[in-house]
């Protein structure tokens, strides 16, 4: 049976209720369609339904918007954060062990955008308050914005493109988001960090139509690391300085569901790196200048702070690891996972992580230039050099009102058993041959404003490594600290 003929305002009041303002002229088509099918209204009053529809549209703050024809949508999102940071350090200088206190305000700002392009292509970008790779954060009255209120800069920290042209199956070039599984522990990979380069994804689970508990993905990742020049062959690490150097990694994230509350990942993988130098890329600051330029005088640091502990400065974070042959020796095996349950009725997540280095030997002795034939017993390399590891908890999570969450974690980390360019710039300020525990707490005042702390303390896994009394050479700035105390207390707004 027909429904008999309504009104034509009647029909616009269900067009109406089919959607929100912002997008009445792009979903009431269908509705409107199967009023014209059933013989409620004719064809030509679904058409002026339609008009109506799309002037009453044009007229809102949404309708102004004009976005070319292959959006299909658009996200947009981000963040700020304002920070309390005291930190204590005390150096391993031997016999004299100097102290530090430094209280900082700082801020982060992060905005960005996700685009749908059709089916199979995506892009986005994202722009954040700070230059260095693994933090965003700008120090009030240091840094770029120095004394008197000065204004904070903009840099591009995501720009990218990706593809999929199957369910399951894709790839991503540009400056990404990490596409490895890594619990956000920072043992590894900063949090912060975006590479740059190519990545691809092989979600087996999907490809092939498993159904069960079982999920396989496969993730690989090639990234320019440092640019440099080709045409660089004399004098010592000749070859090293004219190679640009690669970050290659390859993973595989299996994960398995017990049932809707109990699930275990494990994502074992393998990272390397050409051997290129990081301390002769070229280019001028003005555009976008890398590791090691000098353009009047002034150096544009582009990997994250190791610096040397200087008592008598006023900054903590410096330089970055720079070196002819930095990339050399650095083969890892790596195993972070998780298992996630829920205990008193809140999601925990028990966390995990591990770095072996195959080439350690190699990092210690061609790179930071330690362990040699006739070295002291203190400066003679050791085993535990090789390993990184982390175990830690979370409980709780930040998501809506009320909310509240709390982790707590210990890691040590050997001297060669990571890059000091990825690793976490906030534990023990991303130093080497560090070992210690990070405890925290998060609260939501709203769904969109989130309170957290933080307390962090790291101690040297070897002490004296690095001291009046025994020096290595190229890595003195790597395990230069006895100690290192932070506390962080956080407010954060997201939008």
């Amino acid at each position: 049976m027909r429904l008999k003929p309504i009104h034509y305002s009647a029909a616009l009041a269900l067009a109406a209720g089919a959607a929100p303002v912002g997008a009445l002229a792009q979903d009431s088509g269908a509705l409107l369609d199967a009023l014209v099918q059933e013989g409620v209204i004719k064809e030509s009053k679904a058409e002026a339904i339609r008009a109506k529809l799309a002037g009453d549209f044009a007229k809102t703050p949404a309708g102004k918007l004009k976005f070319d024809s292959s959006v299909k949508e658009i996200k947009l999102s981000g963040d700020a954060r304002f920070r309390y940071q005291w930190d204590e350090v005390r150096a391993q200088t031997g016999a004299n062990d100097d102290k530090r206190n430094q209280q900082r305000e700082r801020i982060r700002l992060r905005i960005g955008s996700d685009v749908k392009l059709g089916d199979e292509f995506t892009a986005g970008f994202q722009l954040s308050t700070a230059q260095t790779a693994d933090s965003d954060n700008q120090t009030v009255g240091q840094s770029e914005s120095g004394a008197g209120f000065g204004k904070f800069p903009i840099y591009i920290s995501k720009a990218f493109l990706g593809w999929e042209p199957r369910k399951g199956l894709g790839g991503v070039i540009g400056k990404q988001a990490n596409p490895f599984y890594t619990n956000d522990q920072g043992l590894v990979w900063d949090a912060d960090i975006n590479p740059v380069g190519l990545s691809e994804k092989a979600e087996l689970h999907k490809l092939l139509g498993w159904v069960g508990p079982w999920e396989i993905t496969l993730n690989a990742g090639q990234f320019t690391y440092a640019d440099n020049n080709e045409g660089y062959v004399s004098g010592a690490n000749g070859t090293d300085k004219a190679n640009d150097a690669f970050l290659l990694q390859a993973q595989a994230v299996i994960s398995f569901k017990f049932d809707d509350n109990n699930k275990y990942t494990i994502a074992p993988g393998f990272l390397t790196y050409n051997a290129a130098s990081t301390s002769n890329a070229t280019g001028p600051a003005s555009a976008g200048g890398k590791v090691g330029t000098t353009l009047s005088g002034a150096t544009v640091p582009a990997l994250k702070a190791t610096s040397t502990f200087t008592p008598t400065t006023a900054t903590v974070n410096g330089s970055p690891f720079v070196a002819a042959n930095g990339t050399r020796g650095l083969s890892l095996l790596l195993l972070p996972g998780d298992f996630t349950t829920k205990l008193a009725g809140l999601k925990t997540k028990f966390v995990w992580d591990l770095s072996y280095n195959l080439d350690g030997k190699t990092r210690a002795h061609d790179v930071y230039g330690y362990g040699l034939a006739g070295a002291t017993a203190a400066t003679t390399r050791n085993s535990q050099d090789d390993l990184a590891w982390l175990l830690g908890v979370v409980v709780g999570e930040n998501k809506k009102k009320g909310d509240y969450s709390f982790l707590a974690n210990y890691r040590q980390t050997g001297l060669t058993s990571v890059d000091p360019n990825l690793n976490d710039s906030d534990f023990g300020q991303s130093k080497l041959n560090t070992k210690g525990f990070k405890l925290g707490a998060g609260y939501n005042l709203s769904n969109s404003v989130v309170l957290n702390l933080a307390y962090q303390n790291a101690f040297n896994l070897r002490s004296q490594l690095n001291s009046s009394l025994f020096t290595i050479p190229a890595a003195s700035g790597l395990a230069d600290r006895n100690n290192v105390q932070i506390i962080q207390a956080d407010v954060t707004v997201k939008f």
